[in-house]
C-alpha cells in the first residue's frame, strides 16, 4: 500500500499542470473560450475511456498496466507544451486534460483493491494527501522557476510526473489478479448502465455531477482570477493555490479520524455545506471585497477554506463509493463515476470561459455554490453502505 500512496505524487503534479498551468499557457495561443474547449475535449475523451478501462481492468484484473499508460501520455502532453507551436500545445493541452482525468478510475480501483471496504477511509485519506501535497510540491517548482522559463518548469514538473511511477511498480505483488464474478457478456455497455440504474448509487452520482461541475468550474480559473482580479503574478497565484492543496492534503491525512468520531456521512454532508456557505458569504461581499486594498487576498483566504471541506470531500466521496458496491464491481463503479465527475468539468469548463466575459468572476462564483449546494442536497440522500462497512 505505501508503493500505491507514494506514486500518487504522479497523479499530483498532472493536476498542478492542469490546474495552475494548462489554461494560462493556452491562452497565449488561443482565446478564453478556445482554451477551455481544448481542456474539455480531452476531459472528453477522458469520460469515455473511463468505463472502458474499469470493464477492463476488472476482466484481466490488473490496473498498474492502465496507471503507466497514463503516465507516458501524461510526459509526452507535457513535453508538448514546450514545443512552440500552437498545434502542438493544442494536443498536448488535450493530452494532459485526458490523463489527469483518466487517473482517476484505475488509481481509485488501485487504492480500493489494496486498502478494501474497512480501510477505505484510511486508504484514500492517504492517497489523497499525498495527491494534494504533491500538488502543493508542483506550485513551488512553478514559483520557483516560472520566471527563469516556461521549457525550464515544464522540464521539471514532467520528472515529478514519470519518477513517482516507479513505487507501485516496485511494490506490486507478483501476481496482482483478481477474478471478476459474472460472465464476459457482462463486459459492455449493459454494464455501464445496470450500475447508472441501482437506487443505492443514484444520489452519490448526483452528488458527483455537482460538486465537481463547481470544482471544475472553478480551479482551472484561479490562477488567471487571481492574476486579474487581483493582480498577482501567475507564479504567485500558482503559490497560493498551491497553498490551497497543501491544506486539502493535510485535512486528507485526517479523514479516516476524523469520520470515525463524527460519522462519514455526516462529515461528507458537513464539508460540502461548508464550502457552500462560504461561496455564498463571498459572493455576497464580492463587490467589497474585491475593491478592497486586500482584494487578493480575501480571494486566497476564501480558496484557502474551501481546501478544508475539499479535503475531507476528496477521500470521502471515493471511500464512499468503494462501500457502495460489491468488491468485483469496483473497477466499473469507478470508472462509472468518473463519467459524471469529468462530463460535469467538461461542461464547466467549457462554458466558464464565456461566463466570466459576460459577468466576470462572480458570476462563476455564484454558479459554482449553486452547484454545491446541489450537491450537499444530494449526499443527504445517499443510501447506506451494501458492503457492511457502514457509513
Amino acid at each position: 500500500m505505501y508503493g500505491v500512496i507514494l506514486g500518487s505524487v504522479t497523479i499530483g503534479f498532472v493536476f498542478s499542470i492542469v490546474n495552475m498551468l494548462l489554461i494560462p499557457l493556452l491562452k497565449e495561443s488561443f482565446t478564453s473560450a478556445v482554451s477551455g474547449f481544448i481542456v474539455s475535449a480531452g476531459m472528453l475523451l477522458a469520460a469515455a475511456a473511463g468505463p472502458l478501462i474499469g470493464l477492463w481492468s476488472d476482466y484481466i484484473g490488473k490496473r498498474l498496466p492502465f496507471i503507466g499508460g497514463l503516465v507516458v501520455l501524461s510526459f509526452s502532453g507535457t513535453l508538448l507544451l514546450i514545443v512552440n507551436n500552437s498545434v502542438a500545445s493544442a494536443f498536448g493541452g488535450i493530452i494532459l486534460a485526458f490523463c489527469a482525468y483518466s487517473f482517476l478510475g484505475p488509481y481509485s480501483s488501485l487504492v480500493a483493491d489494496r486498502a478494501g471496504a474497512s480501510g477505505a477511509n484510511r486508504g484514500f485519506g492517504a492517497v489523497m494527501g499525498v495527491v494534494n501535497v504533491s500538488g502543493f510540491a508542483a506550485s513551488l517548482v512553478i514559483n520557483r522557476l516560472y520566471d527563469t522559463g516556461t521549457d525550464v518548469t515544464l522540464f521539471a514538473l514532467s520528472a515529478g510526473v514519470l519518477l513517482p511511477f516507479i513505487f507501485p511498480l516496485l511494490s506490486a505483488p507478483r501476481r496482482e489478479y483478481f477474478k471478476r464474478s459474472g460472465p464476459v457478456e457482462k463486459i459492455s455497455l449493459r454494464s455501464v448502465v445496470e450500475t447508472i440504474s441501482k437506487p443505492a448509487l443514484f444520489f452519490f452520482f448526483s452528488m458527483q455531477f455537482f460538486a465537481w461541475f463547481s470544482i471544475g468550474g472553478l480551479f482551472p480559473f484561479i490562477t488567471s482570477f487571481l492574476s486579474s482580479e487581483a493582480s498577482m503574478s501567475l507564479s504567485t497565484a500558482a503559490a497560493w493555490f498551491g497553498a490551497s492543496t497543501l491544506l486539502s492534503g493535510v485535512t486528507s491525512f485526517f479523514t479516516a479520524v476524523t469520520a470515525k468520531a463524527f460519522g462519514e456521512k455526516r462529515l461528507l454532508v458537513v464539508s460540502i455545506s461548508v464550502i457552500a456557505s462560504i461561496g455564498c458569504l463571498y459572493s455576497a461581499l464580492y463587490e467589497k471585497l474585491i475593491r478592497g486594498t486586500d482584494a487578493g487576498y480575501a480571494g486566497v483566504i476564501v480558496f484557502l477554506l474551501f481546501s478544508l471541506g475539499l479535503g475531507f470531500y476528496y477521500s470521502l466521496s471515493s471511500a464512499t463509493l468503494t462501500k457502495l458496491v460489491e468488491p468485483h464491481e469496483i473497477g466499473i463503479a469507478f470508472g462509472v463515476n468518473s463519467i459524471f465527475m469529468i462530463l460535469s468539468q467538461a461542461v464547466s469548463v467549457a462554458i466558464m470561459g464565456g461566463l466570466i466575459s459576460i459577468w466576470g468572476y462572480r458570476g462563476m462564483i455564484l454558479v459554482c455554490t449553486t452547484g454545491f449546494i446541489l450537491s450537499a442536497l444530494s449526499a443527504v440522500r445517499i443510501s447506506p453502505s451494501v458492503t457492511g462497512a457502514g457509513l
